[in-house]
């Protein structure tokens, strides 16, 4: 007893460790909710009792001076570049008969880039894309219909000076690459090999760089000088647009071109010389400028005068024609009449002279006068008949 008494005494001077349970144990008011476990090499200690959250209408409650954190559900990507586990849809090209045997299936990731040297994570990747055919050359033309538009043009440098191609499927080495686990496929390999290059990716992807303005364009200081020599505009305002004497120009193009079909204000034909050069590409703008007028713009252009009277000098030159022509053939009929009058009156002189003729002979008739048959006598009865001595031998 007394050593419990001096056990229950000392626990009252001083308070006893809260992993003792007991009836002289007391739990820290200051740290409720945490405790220090003994560790496991102690073969004296109990296990610990198990923690029950202390109530809410306690007064020893802890609470936590920091702010509430909602976490938020993980986001989706929405594009392939967002996340790099996420794999875009695969566009699969019309399969062949299961019975040919010579099919060949090539599975490519485009990336279009504007340099060679451009790292494949920075470009635009498009979705994958599953090509099939007999040969290479059947998979390639598939190939450049469906990512040849990516294509602006082929830059090509000859002596120092840039000048901008329209490529071609025959020339796809110039501004298309193949690349199987880093390695660049050679573009000199024969039907032969590349039909066996594409059998040995074994339906793997292979990814098909589609570089903007072709091979020529290796690193971004050889594009800024392409760009600044074929496509920038050449005289530019201080925001990079184009100047205001080559918007100028551009109006005149559009109105020579445009005005007998159209009529518009000025802020119309300025409008529209905007959208074309909008893009600050002037490789484009001398075929745009043929191009039909943009939608929105449709209802501010109305017909031109220059259209109708177009139409009128036309009609003016069609009749002028026709009437020429029946101009000439009046004056042929003219001059048919006076030949056939001349004829008339060679007809009439020739019948003058047979019937003076005609005159003189009778009266030949009339002044010489013919006996009658009855009284012409036969010479012949009255001859006489000389014998032939000169045949008698």
């Amino acid at each position: 007893m007394a050593a419990a008494t001096d056990g229950g005494s000392s626990a009252a001077a001083s308070p006893a460790p809260p992993y003792i349970q007991g009836a002289g144990a007391t739990e820290s008011p200051l740290s409720p909710s945490t405790h220090q476990l003994p560790t496991r090499s102690s073969p004296t200690c109990p296990r610990p009792a198990r923690r029950t959250p202390p109530s809410s209408s306690s007064s020893s409650a802890r609470v936590s001076p920091y702010p509430l954190r909602v976490r938020t559900p993980p986001q989706t990507a929405s594009t392939p570049q967002a996340s790099r586990g996420h794999r875009p849809r695969v566009s699969i090209d019309d399969l062949p008969d299961e019975g040919d045997q010579h099919f060949l299936r090539l599975v490519v990731e485009p990336i279009v880039k504007s340099t060679v040297g451009q790292r494949d994570a920075t470009g635009r990747h498009l979705e994958i894309f599953a090509a099939s055919g007999a040969s290479f050359a059947d998979i390639m033309h598939k190939l450049w219909e469906k990512f040849s538009g990516n294509i602006k043009g082929q830059a090509v440098k000859t002596d120092d000076t840039w000048s901008l191609e329209t490529p071609t499927e025959a020339s796809w080495s110039s501004v298309m690459q193949l690349k199987s686990n880093g390695r660049i496929a050679s573009a000199t390999k024969t039907p032969e090999l590349w039909n066996k290059w594409i059998v040995d990716q074994k339906n793997n992807p292979v990814t098909l760089s589609i570089y903007e303005y072709g091979q020529a364009v290796s690193n971004a200081r050889l594009l800024e000088e392409f760009l600044q020599a074929c496509i920038r505009p050449q005289n530019t305002d201080r925001s990079g647009a184009a100047a205001e004497n080559v918007m100028r120009d551009m109006i005149e193009q559009l109105q020579e071109i445009w005005g007998n079909t159209y009529q518009a204000s000025a802020v119309t034909w300025r409008m529209w010389a905007n959208d074309i050069m909008r893009n600050l590409d002037r490789s484009t703008w001398a075929r745009a400028v043929f191009d039909a007028p943009p939608t929105r713009l449709e209802r501010y252009l109305g017909p031109s005068d220059g259209l109708v009277h177009e139409h009128l000098t036309r009609l003016t030159r069609s009749t002028r024609v026709a009437l020429d022509t029946v101009n000439f053939a009046l004056a042929d009929n003219a001059e048919l009449t006076r030949d056939w009058e001349a004829f008339g009156r060679r007809l009439e002189c020739h019948k003058r002279a047979l019937e003076a003729r005609k005159e003189t002979l009778e009266g030949y008739l009339a002044d010489v006068p013919l006996p009658a048959a009855a009284e012409v006598r036969d010479p012949l009865p009255t001859m006489q008949n000389i014998e032939d001595t000169e045949h008698q031998e």
